[in-house]
Order: C-alpha cells, then structure tokens, then sequence
C-alpha cells in the first residue's frame, strides 16, 4: 500500500507557478508587499480564498476586507504566504473530502485555528519557531487530498469511515489500513516539490514523535498537540482537547497555558 501511495504521489501535477513564486518571494532577502500583492492578484482563486479568511470571524477586523492589499497589511506578509501556499496547491489538486466525512470548510477551519493556537499558545516564545509551526499547520493535512483516493480506488472508504465514527484517533485508523498517516504523507508530498525541508522535517514525525531527532523533537510534540486538538475530523471537541491536554501533561508542558489558549480561539469563532 506504501508503495502505492508513493506512486500517487509522483502522478501529481507540477507546482502551480503561484506557489513557486510565492516561494522565490518566501525566500528573498527583499520582500516588498507590493511584489506579494502582484502575484497574489495573479490568481483569482488566491484572490477570493485569501479574501474569504481576512474576513473570517477568527480575526474579526472591524471593516469587510476588500482588497488583497488591505488583507496583506492586516494579516501579514509571512502569515499571508502560510494561507496561500497549501491554498494554491489544494486548487491543482483533486479533492474529496468526503471520505474524512469533513466538508472544505472543515479543512480550512482546521489550519485557521491551529494558527492561531500556535500565536496565542506560544506568545513568548520566539518568533521562528512560531512562524515555523504556523507554516507546518497549513500543511499538514495536505496529504489527506492522496490518501483519499488511495481509499477510493482500494475500495477502503467504508471501512475507514465506520472505524472513523469509533475511534478518533486518525493516524491508528490510517496506519491500520494504509501503512502510513497524513502527516507523513503530507511530508512526502513536500519532497516530491521540494519545498521547505526543515517543514519536511517536523511533518515526518508528527504521528512518529518518539522517532524524531533530538533537535526536532520539542517542535514536533508541540506540532502533535496543536494537530490533536484542531484535527479537521474532530475539531475542538471535547475529547479532541482532552487528548491534546493529556499530551502536554505527558510532554511536560504547561498544560494551564494550552488550555487557556484554545479557549481563546474557542471565543474567537463561537
């Protein structure tokens, strides 16, 4: 099966010319937001998904954003890339959700406020490491857009789904029948373009933490709790919290701080 979602892997379509510009952009030491502007303006599907989250209840701006500049310099220059990059790779891609019984709103609920759990859960921290968890949050799940038509064409889509309505772990159900997870596959994918691979690196590990390198490992359990509480499947329930506390108590984190974090973005979109 591994060796059959590798495959699926390498029939997918080139990078869109958006993403590998964003990415050029990403990596230049001049970022002007008027250059970022240009080529979001580029893409009329960016152009209304960016439009669509900037005026989402997570942020709540007091005026209806209407322009991608105005999103740029509300949002972000580095947080505007990390929406639009999995954004632009989704569009190339052929997408069933329904497998995971989530609905595309689902998916892009579940980076959002991954997001902004990382912000307002690492407030102190530094702004690297935040940036870099953020960025992984909107990536993370990318590989569920393979993994579903692996389901598909093995013909596995009942049973993962009536294994989904008893057990909310994901990646158990998805090692079970697959031999490999979405974190993991999202991982490869990133390979596979060569995008960012210090991404690559936290991505491998998130459902593996006990296998990761030292130097990794305290960005991957912090990856794993944020994926654990704002999965796409189980978003921000009450035994999907519950999980997520349980594994800063076992990763010796501050389990008061995560907690009052994810009622921040509880507040923000109830």
């Amino acid at each position: 099966m591994l060796e059959q979602i590798l495959k699926q892997i390498e029939l997918l379509p080139p990078l869109p010319q958006t993403v590998i510009e964003i990415e050029k952009f990403r990596k230049s030491n001049c970022r002007d937001l008027d250059n970022l502007v240009d080529i979001i303006e580029n893409d009329p599907l960016i152009v209304t998904s960016l439009l669509r989250i900037a005026n989402s209840s997570m942020f709540g701006f007091k005026s209806k954003v209407e322009t991608v500049k105005r999103a740029v310099n509300l949002l972000g220059i580095d947080f505007t890339i990390y929406v639009i990059i999995p954004d632009a790779i989704r569009s190339v891609l052929k997408i069933n959700f329904d497998v995971y019984n989530i609905s595309d709103k689902d998916f892009t609920d579940a980076s959002l406020y991954s997001s902004q759990l990382i912000n307002h859960w690492l407030k102190d921290e530094d702004k690297k490491l935040k940036d870099e968890l953020i960025f992984s949050t909107f990536l993370f799940d990318i590989g569920k857009l393979v993994l579903s038509e692996v389901l598909l064409k093995n013909e596995l889509v009942n049973e993962f789904k009536e294994r989904l309505n008893q057990n909310n772990k994901i990646c158990e159900i998805e090692k079970d029948l697959l031999n490999i997870t979405t974190s993991k596959t999202s991982a490869e994918i990133m390979k596979y373009w060569q995008l960012d691979s210090d991404i690559v690196n936290i991505l491998e590990f998130v459902d593996d933490v006990e296998n990761c390198d030292v130097e990794s490992k305290y960005k991957v359990q912090l990856l794993d709790i944020v994926k654990t509480a704002c999965n796409a499947c189980f978003l921000l329930t009450n035994n999907s919290i519950n999980d997520a506390l349980i594994k800063a108590e076992v990763y010796n984190m501050d389990k008061n701080k995560l907690e009052e974090a994810i009622n921040f973005v509880k507040s923000k979109v109830s």
